[in-house]
């Protein structure tokens, strides 16, 4: 063989070598979802971000402590910047705003429960009034008793609290989110885009889905049911054939909806939850309070104060025996209409506001941001606001004392009357030496 074939021979086989080698023809090949979004950039921070809520912000990171935000290792907000944090934040009204609507929305879920429990006492006195064995109100009045709502109180009241202690922690988290470097490149400009992590997911999942599951499924069935008890029966346990359930407070299952919590929750115990749960996640809003997350909430407020009406009308009936079909039906005009916060922005952006996180939407990957984590570390509050102001007027006096001229020991600073000493001083010396010339002129004529 030539000299120059076995060469050519040598280099195919250093190149097979290495296609072969870059392979990894050890494990097979696999098609997996890009563990973090492509970053924009990884060398500066977007101020126009920052600034849209009115903070300074940097155009390069620093490697500074950030007190309220502690887990911070590089920042992009100036060290001033905490002040605004801690102005929007809790002086602004965020934070309580935040606290407000899900005392609201929980109160809702905890006063429907409440009725739907007092409607359970007024079926077993219905059931108990009925001699015979087959009756509409009697089946009526035993569906309504198998879902025990007295001895799920309880769980539901605490899972409504987990509920809302989880977004009360992660929107506390927002402000140190802006400010982390490492977060920024989450934050795709281009396509209005907040990448998540699955961590953040696992958080959205253990801390709301059993709210969702009572009240986007379960709860429904059940008040369509007690709705058209309360609304054909009376004390008695007659029947009203003309009686007509008000049709606005009819409650309808998102089929969509059902399957991906039903499939969430059948499956979020295994290695591949996430791809289960995702579809549940993607509905949080980083900016605006999300309505996935308080599911009928107008709904379930205006038939709360039906079902309370309707309660007292049959209470009412019962005390003084009414003739038969003596029940009202409610048109629903006097609904108790909570107020819609579903577009209002949670953080209030500048005049001069750039960016508008309402509208962007979410989509969650291996890595991202931890926003409940971040709000976990968070230290927004009154004692670091406090220890922030002292340390940097402590500095601000420090700086003013070094731009003042030094002063040599023993000498006295310009504009002190010493100075004017100096001058008299000066003075008199000249005095002095005009006087020593004259003399020697003198002797000098004496000569």
């Amino acid at each position: 063989m030539k000299p120059a074939s076995r060469t050519s021979l040598l280099i195919i086989a250093l190149i097979i070598s290495t296609i072969y080698a870059q392979s990894g023809s050890a494990a097979p090949v696999t098609t997996q979802a890009p563990t973090a979004p492509l970053p924009q950039s990884v060398t500066g921070c977007n101020r126009g971000l920052l600034q849209t809520y009115s903070l300074a912000g940097l155009d390069i990171p620093a490697i500074d402590k950030i007190e309220m935000c502690p887990q911070i290792t590089r920042t992009c907000c100036q060290k001033q910047d905490q002040q605004i944090l801690f102005t929007n934040f809790i002086h602004g009204g965020e934070f309580q705003s935040v606290v407000d609507h899900y005392q609201k929305v929980t109160g809702v879920y905890d006063n429907l429960m409440e009725k739907l429990n007092e409607v359970q006492d007024f079926a077993k006195t219905v059931k108990n009034n009925i001699v015979k064995k087959v009756a509409n109100c009697k089946l009526l009045a035993e569906r309504i008793l198998n879902y025990e709502v007295s001895q799920v109180m309880d769980q539901v009241r605490q899972n409504l609290a987990k509920m809302q202690e989880f977004f009360q922690t992660a929107y506390s988290g927002f402000y140190c989110s802006i400010c982390n470097f490492d977060n920024q490149k989450y934050f795709d400009f281009t396509t209005q885009t907040m990448y998540f992590s699955e961590r953040f997911c696992r958080d959205i999942i253990e801390h709301t889905l059993p709210v969702m599951l009572l009240f986007h499924v379960d709860i429904v069935k059940h008040v369509n049911l007690v709705t058209k008890f309360v609304s054909s029966c009376d004390f008695t346990g007659t029947y009203n054939l003309d009686a007509i359930p008000p049709s606005n407070y009819t409650f309808s299952v998102i089929n969509d909806d059902m399957q991906d919590l039903q499939a969430c929750r059948d499956n979020r115990n295994k290695r591949e939850w996430f791809s289960y749960c995702k579809d549940i996640c993607v509905e949080f809003k980083i900016a605006s309070f999300p309505k996935f997350f308080q599911p009928n909430l107008h709904l379930v407020a205006s038939y709360t104060t039906y079902l309370t009406k309707q309660l007292n009308t049959l209470t009412a009936a019962q005390s003084s025996r009414p003739l038969f079909g003596a029940l009202s039906t409610p048109n629903g005009n006097n609904k108790r209409i909570l107020q819609d916060n579903q577009n209002r922005p949670i953080f209030k952006p500048s005049l001069s506001a750039t960016v508008d996180l309402t509208k962007w939407r979410v989509e969650f990957l291996y890595v991202g941001v931890s926003l409940y984590v971040e709000g976990q570390n968070s230290l927004i509050n009154e004692a670091t606001y406090n220890s922030v102001k002292t340390f940097l007027q402590i500095q601000a006096s420090s700086a003013q004392q070094q731009q003042a001229p030094p002063t040599v020991p023993g000498s006295t600073p310009s504009g002190v009357p010493g100075q004017r000493r100096a001058r008299k001083l000066s003075s008199a010396g000249l005095m002095r030496g005009l006087i020593g010339v004259l003399v020697m002129l003198g002797l000098f004529n004496r000569g």
